[in-house]
């Protein structure tokens, strides 16, 4: 803490250089010219009443000053010999810097405070304007000519780059259909192709089903175990490409006929070689 209790390092508030408006401040000027006559704020005193102690009765009148006319009357005009000093020319230099600076912020500052107030009204009355209707649209329902004469078209056409998008998105989705409904019937077909081989065409067919199914004394079968049976063979069918555990199916058919099962065994088997 340093001297009178202040703490130290911390530097006093900012005093204002001008203690008065200046003639270039014309929001300030606008706004005292708009005060009313009893009082800052409209208020005063009834003429039976006395003000308090230490009050005025009338508003102090706000004196608006002109920067140059400070700098002329504060600066003496240098006559031979009565400036001779740097010092002394540096100090009227660096305040009447001061002074024009100062003024020129606060212009600044009031031009920056009237701007943002603008904008902060124009997106108050944009987001007052499309409240209200929304409101008139839920209340109300809109007329074809309403809907035609519209800011925002109810409907709108759509662009050549979404034309072209849609057109490819339909293509594929009817490509990929056609995909799978050839790959459900190439299923179907090699599936019936292997059942073609239990179909009994002959006599001898006959008699040799016959004899196996005849010593099968096991008629009541256990539906937990079938149903785990089938489960798993329907698991590795998926896993290895088979039918049945036993034949193959469409993606080793596939595999064959694009001869990637070939090139696969041919470096497996260079590698085995090294």
């Amino acid at each position: 803490m340093g001297k009178k209790a202040v703490q130290s390092g911390v530097l006093p508030p900012l005093r204002s250089i001008l203690k008065h408006p200046t003639v270039k401040q014309t929001d300030v000027i606008a706004k005292i010219r708009e005060r009313p006559v009893l009082g800052m704020r409209g208020t005063g005193y009834a003429p039976n009443v006395q003000q308090p102690l230490g009050s005025r009765r009338e508003p102090r009148q706000v004196e608006v000053v002109d920067v140059e006319r400070i700098i002329a009357r504060s600066v003496p005009q240098r006559q031979d010999g009565a400036l001779a000093s740097a010092k002394a020319q540096l100090r009227i230099k660096y305040f009447s810097e001061s002074l024009r600076q100062e003024e020129q912020r606060l212009v600044k500052c009031a031009e920056m405070i009237r701007e943002k107030q603008e904008k902060m009204e124009q997106q108050r009355e944009l987001e007052l304007r499309e409240l209200a209707r929304e409101k008139l649209s839920d209340l109300t329902i809109p007329s074809l000519p309403h809907i035609i004469s519209s800011e925002v078209p109810f409907m709108r056409d759509r662009t050549p780059e979404e034309k072209q998008l849609l057109a490819a998105k339909r293509e594929y989705n009817r490509n990929y259909r056609e995909y799978l409904t050839r790959q459900e019937k190439l299923e179907k077909l090699l599936k019936l192709y292997y059942a073609s081989e239990e179909f009994i065409v002959t006599e001898q067919q006959l008699t040799s089903r016959l004899d196996k199914l005849i010593p099968i004394r096991r008629l009541v079968t256990n539906i937990e175990e079938t149903r785990r049976a089938h489960l798993e063979t329907q698991l590795a069918d998926s896993l290895f490409g088979t039918i049945q555990q036993q034949k193959p199916g469409v993606p080793m058919v596939r595999e064959y006929l694009d001869d990637s099962a070939k090139q696969f065994a041919a470096e497996m088997d260079a590698k085995l070689s090294k």
